[in-house]
């Protein structure tokens, strides 16, 4: 009975481990993706090159989302629009009121890091703030 039990164990366990959307992780966690992905996110880098200004994006549970942008000539200006989840919560879909609209891909959520790759296909890094 104990080896059936261990077995079925280990079963839940491995499952568990191949049901995260993300390549980069987490393979299980306890919260929400929404949870998780509320709240301001500082850009740390993109494509490997740190970022030495303030540039990030806030999002809410509600669909809301803002982006914030200190060197505007550089990217996009400071513009606020809605997001939701796409593809079975890998993506997101960002419609902004000034910079168009476009889809991202989440490679890692975490309650402290986000990874995504950008409309121009670079792997952007941020931290929680």
């Amino acid at each position: 009975m104990k080896i059936k039990y261990l077995l079925l164990c280990f079963s839940f366990f491995i499952a568990l481990q191949s049901c995260s959307p993300y390549d980069d992780g987490p393979k299980i966690s306890l919260t929400r993706k929404v949870k998780r992905l509320d709240g301001e996110w500082k850009v740390e880098s993109i494509d490997g090159e740190n970022i030495n200004y303030k540039f990030s994006i806030e999002f809410d549970a509600d669909g809301d989302c803002r982006f914030f942008n200190d060197d505007v000539e550089e990217f996009f200006d400071n513009d606020k629009g809605k997001w939701k989840w796409e593809d079975g919560k890998s993506n997101i879909s960002l419609v902004w009121e000034k910079n168009g609209s476009y889809e991202i891909q989440i490679h890692k959520l975490t309650k402290d890091e986000f990874w995504f790759d950008d409309k121009e296909n670079k792997l952007t890094k941020c931290k929680k703030q």
